[in-house]
């Protein structure tokens, strides 16, 4: 098989491991979108380990496209509540959010000084 074919077949196989892992449920729990995501990370994991060949211009492309899709679906699955939660505890967590980032500022000042 020439290394066009060996991509291709790659990115489907851990594609589809990827969405049945994350139809997969354990006690209510599942992976979802974040499957695709492991698998892609373990297949690549395999791939580096054995040599397989890939075409290296076509692998930059599918990097960015995975991360792309994984971030869109994301956001798809998180959006809607996203904004509820938003409107109803929004302001406080931004608060604590923004105390948590000026305290990191506080003691990496301190630790910077002495």
């Amino acid at each position: 098989m020439d290394n066009i074919t060996i991509t291709l077949l790659a990115i489907a196989i851990i594609s589809t491991a990827g969405l049945a892992l994350g139809n997969l449920r354990l006690k209510n729990i599942s992976l979802g979108v974040g499957g695709v995501l492991f698998t892609g990370i373990f297949g690549g994991y395999f791939i580096k380990k054995y040599n397989i060949p890939m075409v290296a211009d076509s692998m930059a492309f599918i990097q960015l496209f995975g991360l792309v899709l994984f971030v869109y679906t994301i956001g798809i699955e998180v959006g809607p509540g996203f904004f509820a939660s938003l409107k109803k505890s929004g302001l406080k967590l931004n608060l604590i959010a923004t105390a948590v980032v000026i305290l990191d500022v506080i003691i990496a000042i301190f630790f910077y000084k002495f």
